[in-house]
C-alpha cells in the first residue's frame, strides 16, 4: 500500500472514530439529558395534581367534619336517642337536615347516620334507611374520627364512590352519638388525573390503590376501574420511596400496564396509601431524538467522504515531495549526478533533499576517483590477460616438451631393450663358436692320434679372436 493511501486512510479512521464516539457520546448526553427534563416535568406535573388530590380529599373531610359538628345534627341525634327506637318523627327530621346540607354541598351524593351500632337510621336515599353498616370500614374507623374510605364500586347505586366518615359527638360529655357519612363519587377524582395539559399526546396520570388497581380512568383502555392490575416498575417505585424515605428514584424506560416503553414518574398518597402515576410513551417523549439521530446518521455518511477528500488533499501535500525526491534518485541512479531534488522547505523531508544532493556531489567526486582506479584496473587487467596467454603459450610449449622427453624416454628404452637382446644373442654366438672350436680341437686331436690329417684348419686363429677381432671366424 501506498504511503499516500496510508495517510489518507489512518487520517479517516481516525477522524471518523473520534466522530463516531464524540457523536455517540453526544447522543447519549443529550438523551440523558432529554430524559431528566422529561421526568422533571412529569414530577412537577404528578406532585400538583397529587397535592391537588389531598387538598381535594382535605377539604371533603373537612366539610363532613363541619356537618358532624353541626348542633343542628347533634340536636337532632340527642332527640332520637331520648324519644328511642319507636319515634318515627324525629328520624325522618334528620332526613330532611341531610338533604338540605346535600343540596347545600352537592359534592356528596348520599349522606347517612349511622348510630352507635352501625345501622342506618337516616339517609338521602331512602333505601339505605335500616341497612346495617357496623361492619363497615367507614362506620368502624368514622367512630374513632373523619376517615376516608377507599374508592369502591356501589352495587346499589352503581357509581364509583369513596366515602368519607366522622364521628358525631355531644359538646359537653364527647360521647359518641353516631358516625355521619358522606359519599362521594370518583368524578372530581377522575376531573383531576385526566386533565391532559403538559401531558401531550401519550401522556396519562392514574391512580392506583394500595392493592395495585387502577381508580381512575386510562387514556388507552375503557373500564378500568378496580379492574385493572398495574404491577409496574413505576409502581413498585412508588410504594418503595414511601417505605424507604430516602429512596430516590432516577428517570428510566420501563413498560407500563400496556406493556408500552414509557417514561414514568410518582408521587405517593400516603393518607389514602395511593401511588399517583405520571407517564408518557417512549416514543413520543424521545422523539426530538429522532431528528437528532437522523442528523448523526447524515453526519457520519457525510464524514467520511469530507473526510477522504481532505486526505486526499492531506497526503497529497506530504508525498508531493517525496515523489519529487523519488523522481531525483532515478534520474540520478540512470547516471546523471547534476541532478539536484534539493528544496527551501524547512521540515524534514526538505533536509533529506538537501542531504540527498549532498550525497550526489559527493558520489560525483567519488565517481571521477573510481574511473581513473577502473581505467588503471583495466590496463592492469589487460596485462594480465597478455601475461595469462603467454603463461598458456609456455604451459603448451612445456607439455610438448614433456611430451618429447617422453617419447625419448620411450625411444631409449625401446633401445635399450633392443641392445640388451643383441648383447645376449651376441653372448649366445659367442659360446656357440668357442664350443665350436672346442670340438673342432678334439677332432683334430682324435684324428692326430689316429695318424691322420687335421680336418680342420686355422683353429688357433679362432681361438684368438679372429682377423676381425671378435673372436668370429670369417
Amino acid at each position: 500500500m501506498k504511503i499516500a493511501s496510508k495517510i489518507n486512510l489512518s487520517f479517516s479512521i481516525v477522524v471518523v472514530v473520534l466522530v463516531g464516539i464524540s457523536l455517540v457520546t453526544f447522543y447519549t448526553i443529550a438523551k440523558t439529558t432529554l430524559e431528566k427534563a422529561i421526568y422533571a416535568h412529569l414530577s412537577t406535573t404528578v406532585q400538583s395534581r397529587a397535592h391537588h388530590i389531598e387538598t381535594f380529599l382535605e377539604e371533603d373531610k373537612a366539610r363532613l367534619e363541619l356537618l358532624a359538628e353541626s348542633d343542628l345534627i347533634e340536636d337532632t341525634v340527642k332527640e332520637i336517642i331520648h324519644n328511642g327506637p319507636n319515634s318515627k318523627e324525629t328520624p325522618r327530621d334528620l332526613c330532611l337536615i341531610l338533604k338540605d346540607f346535600a343540596k347545600a354541598e352537592k359534592e356528596a351524593y348520599e349522606l347517612l347516620f349511622l348510630n352507635t351500632d352501625g345501622k342506618v337510621i337516616a339517609s338521602t336515599d331512602e333505601e339505605s334507611t335500616g341497612a346495617d353498616k357496623s361492619s363497615d370500614a367507614y362506620f368502624l374507623a368514622g367512630k374513632k374520627g373523619t376517615y376516608i374510605k377507599d374508592a369502591s364500586y356501589s352495587e346499589t347505586t352503581r357509581k364509583e364512590t369513596y366515602a368519607v366518615s366522622a364521628p358525631v359527638r355531644d359538646d359537653n360529655t364527647k360521647e359518641l352519638l353516631g358516625v355521619l357519612v358522606g359519599r362521594f363519587s370518583t368524578t372530581d377524582l377522575n376531573e383531576i388525573t385526566t386533565d391532559r395539559t403538559g401531558l401531550s399526546e401519550t401522556g396519562e396520570i392514574y391512580i392506583v390503590n394500595k392493592y395495585g388497581y387502577m381508580i381512575t380512568p386510562s387514556r388507552f383502555s375503557e373500564d378500568t376501574f378496580l379492574k385493572q392490575k398495574v404491577d409496574t416498575v413505576n409502581f413498585r417505585m412508588s410504594v418503595a420511596t414511601h417505605q424507604e424515605k430516602h429512596a430516590e428514584h432516577e428517570p428510566g424506560v420501563f413498560p407500563d400496564y400496556r406493556g408500552v416503553m414509557v417514561l414514568g414518574a410518582h408521587e405517593y398518597i400516603p393518607e389514602m396509601q395511593w401511588s399517583l402515576l405520571a407517564e408518557i410513551d417512549e416514543k413520543e417523549a424521545l422523539a426530538p431524538l429522532a431528528t437528532i439521530k437522523l442528523i448523526f446518521i447524515i453526519i457520519l455518511c457525510a464524514v467520511p467522504a469530507i473526510v477522504w477528500s481532505v486526505g486526499i488533499l492531506v497526503s497529497k501535500a506530504i508525498t508531493a515531495p517525496i515523489h519529487k525526491l523519488h523522481r531525483g534518485t532515478e534520474i540520478i541512479g540512470d547516471g546523471d549526478l547534476d541532478y539536484k531534488v534539493g528544496t527551501d522547505a524547512k521540515d524534514e523531508i526538505g533536509q533529506l533533499s538537501r542531504a540527498f544532493d549532498a550525497m550526489t556531489e559527493h558520489l560525483k567526486r567519488s565517481t571521477t576517483s573510481i574511473d581513473f582506479l577502473n581505467a588503471a584496473n583495466q590496463q592492469l587487467q589487460a596485462s594480465e590477460q597478455q601475461l595469462s596467454a603467454a603463461n598458456d603459450v609456455l604451459q603448451a610449449q612445456e607439455q610438448q616438451l614433456k611430451a618429447g622427453n617422453l617419447q625419448m624416454q620411450a625411444n631409449e628404452e625401446h633401445l635399450q631393450e633392443k641392445m640388451n637382446d643383441l648383447e645376449r644373442f651376441n653372448r649366445l654366438a659367442v659360446g656357440r663358436e668357442h664350443r665350436m672350436v672346442e670340438l673342432k680341437r678334439e677332432i683334430n686331436g682324435l684324428l692326430r692320434e689316429l695318424g691322420r690329417e687335421e680336418e680342420y684348419r686355422n683353429v688357433s686363429e679362432i681361438t684368438k679372436g679372429g682377423p676381425d677381432g671378435n673372436g668370429r671366424e670369417k
